[in-house]
């Protein structure tokens, strides 16, 4: 931890404020103005941020300052104090947030305009420009963990599928998708929706207080989907619920395997 001043501090504060008003304007744009945005301010509670959120805002957070938060602190933080905090841990400098440069954006494509699914979007632009980056997954602005070209995803799209399909799954079967921000969530996702199925993220939280009862409110949720199956972490697949089905049709080129 780097020595702060209270000049420091206050210049940090306002810099943190400033990236969760325009985040909170972004979830809540009726409310953002009437939303009062201090210290104290409860992340959850008063800021309506549930754990997908707060996830996304660390993301930011940690782009704005240039820095990476512990996870342990971030997820314990209660209020917009305890992130000040952990900035300050963490050692991020004031002025950071506000002299932040704006990544280089690719040269622009044309737009899949026929296409009417994810699917069919991703298969336009594998037949145009299959070598052309697609996504890249970072941990930091300066640390990439992995990137794939709209080929590459389309084929680890189609191997997911294929699996899922061994393993009897049918178009309209929901798929719980609990899977960190990695390459394999989006390979997973989009194979979910070649092999017909419906992906159903679940994102894990990161509040030691919420786990608890996240089980009990993803099971809730479980009772009200007819079929269901899971892909976790390890890449296990499993079935739950009844033999009700909603009948869709998959993709072409996605068949489903004969013994």
């Amino acid at each position: 931890m780097v020595p702060t001043t209270i000049d420091d501090r206050r210049s940090r504060e306002g810099d943190l404020i400033a990236v969760v008003r325009e985040f909170v304007h972004e979830l809540q744009p009726k409310r953002a103005n009437a939303i009062d945005i201090s210290p104290s301010s409860r992340i959850e509670r008063d800021l309506g941020i549930d754990s997908l959120g707060r996830t996304e805002l660390i993301l930011r957070i940690e782009r704005a300052f240039r820095v990476r938060l512990p996870t342990q602190i971030v997820g314990e933080a209660d209020t917009i104090g305890d992130l000040i905090n952990a900035l300050e841990h963490a050692g991020a400098r004031p002025g950071w947030a506000r002299a932040a440069q704006p990544t280089t954006a690719l040269p622009p494509v044309p737009a899949a305009t026929e296409a009417k699914t994810l699917v069919e979007v991703l298969d336009w632009h594998v037949a145009q420009h299959p070598d052309r980056l697609h996504l890249t997954v970072l941990q930091d602005d300066t640390t990439a963990l992995g990137a794939m070209t709209y080929a590459e995803l389309a084929q680890s799209a189609r191997v997911v599928a294929a699996g899922l399909i061994r393993r009897n799954v049918e178009p309209g079967d929901r798929i719980a998708l609990m899977l960190p921000t990695s390459l394999d969530f989006f390979s997973a996702f989009l194979g979910i929706l070649y092999a017909g199925a419906v992906p159903v993220p679940i994102y894990p939280p990161m509040r030691r207080r919420g786990r608890r009862g996240h089980p009990r409110r993803a099971q809730g949720r479980r009772r009200r989907v007819r079929r269901h199956r899971s892909i976790h972490g390890n890449g296990a697949c499993g079935r739950r619920g009844g033999n009700a089905r909603d009948r869709r049709t998959r993709p072409r080129g996605v068949a489903k395997a004969r013994s």
